[in-house]
């Protein structure tokens, strides 16, 4: 590192300040809306009693003498595979399996069962693996014993936590929804405030390759989620409608690292919840590559440079390495030529976000206003329902305008756009992925 000016200036300039920063977002913790928080664990009861329910209405008393317990599992995959791909005549669904699993076995994930999406038990078996095995297990109810007694949770981060630079911890893979996000608030006389950079890493990746349409978008200020749509359906962007506009979000952050037609369905159900055909994805890909030309150039440099260094570098510095372009087996050469493309964009949102997290706590007066989170672009605070006014314009000024030339050498050709909320909860979707959680605030 001490041979490389651009590490050792990352090194001094942004990790080690980073750290002391997370630290403090970490003894702070963010406050739990604890009567929310307990209402929800009630609600998901109910709504997890419900469909295994739903799901026995499925399973003939002939097929529980296989199972260990005479009862049903949902979690185990031995017993779903069993109970979904046995004949009919055996008391099962007589589904034909799609995957194998590594193990020879037939798999019973998202991805192997997706054919079978409108079945009712499939159905009830995507929810449960949501709301029991997820929402209420990994989130809900591990956060309500959790809680100091200021109704506060002390989330954990680590700066080297992925290869990518991404910053990983307990929250990176929160659900985007209401319904768990808004148990997150702020105490009385207090106001949540929410910022996050926009669209960072397509304003980024414009700038790494060089793409001269989607940068003159950026600097035009134009929506580039709508003129997305606009170009796959051929209608105005006035005459747009939210569903569409949302389809060509997923088009926009799906197809950027060059994702394929068969992931990219999975990845915009799973991201956005929209349904895509085979043709539809494949027509996206061909009309987005089509808008936006110079990604495929990018693309193309990136897989030479991994190849010729087994590294690349992102513009502010930041190294990653790629040991396995080497490798003799391709699927893994295709995957470390994927991480070439994308490293450095995720890696540089996150070097910004948390240079935006080093300049913006000095500006914070205890008493008036805290930092509290952090997750991919955005970051969290609480303020004082008083002081919202006057620090909600420094917080958006500082993050649109960080030195980054001046620190690291890194100057955008695109500006950096960011955006502040505030309310008494934590915002999120406000459909809940389609489980019939709607209203939450």
């Amino acid at each position: 590192m001490l041979n490389d000016p651009r590490l050792t200036r990352l090194f001094v300039k942004l990790m080690m300040p980073g750290s002391h920063v997370i630290q403090q977002v970490e003894a702070k913790g963010m406050h739990v809306d604890q009567e929310r928080l307990f209402e929800r664990i009630a609600i998901l009861q109910g709504e997890i009693k419900e469909r295994k329910e739903g799901m026995q209405e499925f399973i003939e008393p002939k097929m529980l003498k296989h199972f260990p317990s005479g009862e049903f599992n949902y979690r185990s995959p031995q017993q779903v595979s069993r109970l979904l791909y046995s004949s009919k005549k055996r008391g099962g669904l007589g589904l034909t399996p799609m995957l194998e699993t590594k193990t020879g076995n037939w798999s019973t994930n998202e991805e192997a069962l997706q054919e079978y999406i409108e079945h009712p038990f499939i159905q009830y078996l995507f929810a449960l693996r949501t709301l029991e095995g997820k929402w209420m297990n990994t989130y809900l109810l591990p956060w309500s014993t959790k809680l100091d007694r200021h109704s506060r949770l002390h989330t954990t981060y680590k700066l080297y936590g992925t290869v990518t630079g991404r910053l990983s911890g307990d929250l990176q893979q929160v659900p985007r929804d209401s319904f768990i996000r808004s148990v997150f608030g702020a105490p009385p006389g207090w106001l949540r405030v929410d910022a996050d950079f926009s669209q960072i890493e397509l304003r980024i990746a414009a700038h790494i390759a060089h793409e001269r349409t989607m940068r003159r978008m950026f600097l035009l200020d134009q929506d580039i989620h709508s003129m997305q749509a606009s170009n796959i359906l051929g209608k105005p962007p006035v005459e747009l409608t939210k569903e569409e506009r949302k389809m060509a979000k997923a088009v926009n952050f799906g197809y950027l690292y060059g994702m394929y037609p068969t992931k990219f369905q999975k990845y915009a159900k799973i991201n956005y919840g929209v349904d895509v055909t085979m043709a539809e994805a494949e027509v996206s890909r061909e009309a987005y590559f089509r808008m936006f030309p110079d990604l495929v150039k990018w693309h193309e440099r990136q897989r030479r440079l991994v190849n010729a260094n087994q590294q690349v570098t992102g513009p502010m510095g930041r190294i990653r390495h790629l040991p396995d372009i080497m490798s003799p087996d391709r699927g893994v050469r295709m995957e470390a030529e994927r991480q070439a493309i994308n490293s450095p964009v995720q890696g540089t949102a996150t070097d910004i976000t948390l240079f935006a997290m080093i300049k913006l706590q000095p500006m914070l007066k205890p008493s008036e206003a805290a930092m509290v989170m952090t997750l991919h672009d955005g970051i969290g605070f609480e303020i004082r329902e008083d002081k919202v006014d006057y620090y909600a314009p420094i917080i958006q000024e500082t993050m649109e305008n960080l030195p980054l030339k001046k620190t690291f050498g890194f100057d955008p050709s695109i500006p950096i756009k960011a955006e502040v909320e505030h309310g008494t909860h934590w915002k999120g979707n406000d459909d809940a992925s389609g489980l019939g959680f709607t209203g939450y605030s």
